[in-house]
């Protein structure tokens, strides 16, 4: 009975964020910016750092949190990392109602890294956003 009512809650987050129009909240999240890369979309910097082929794309989700204006926004793929392609998660958080992006984390691998390895992540994504 409980998963029923997990699957049903799951479900019903799925349609309202994909609600009417097809703009959905994590399109409204690609289109923000993150305080760690002023001037370029989160969408912008994932699409330009993420491996995007015929093998590997980017999985945007998003999720519910405790606070009804904020989702949790994730970003899943294959980077390449010292030269090898890498399994990683960026998370972020998402106010709807400010519009306003933060940095949650970063996981390789399904592991947890230190927010500082997220934030030089995030770092280097902007700057090959940026051209630089």
């Amino acid at each position: 009975m409980m998963k029923r009512h997990a699957l049903a809650a799951i479900g019903l987050l799925a349609g309202t964020l994909t609600a009417c129009g097809g703009h959905s909240v994590i399109d409204d999240a690609k289109d923000a910016y993150l305080p760690e890369c002023p001037g370029q979309s989160l969408g912008k910097i994932v699409n330009g750092y993420f491996i995007n082929d015929f093998d590997a794309k980017t999985l945007w989700s998003a999720y519910r949190t405790d606070d009804p204006d904020t989702v949790r926004v994730t970003a899943e793929g294959e980077i390449l990392y010292v030269g090898v392609s890498t399994s990683a998660t960026l998370e972020v958080m998402y106010n709807q109602t400010r519009d306003e992006l933060s940095l949650s984390g970063v996981k390789f691998g399904g592991k947890d890294q230190p927010m500082t390895f997220a934030e030089a992540l995030v770092s280097n994504m902007c700057d090959k956003a940026k051209g630089l």
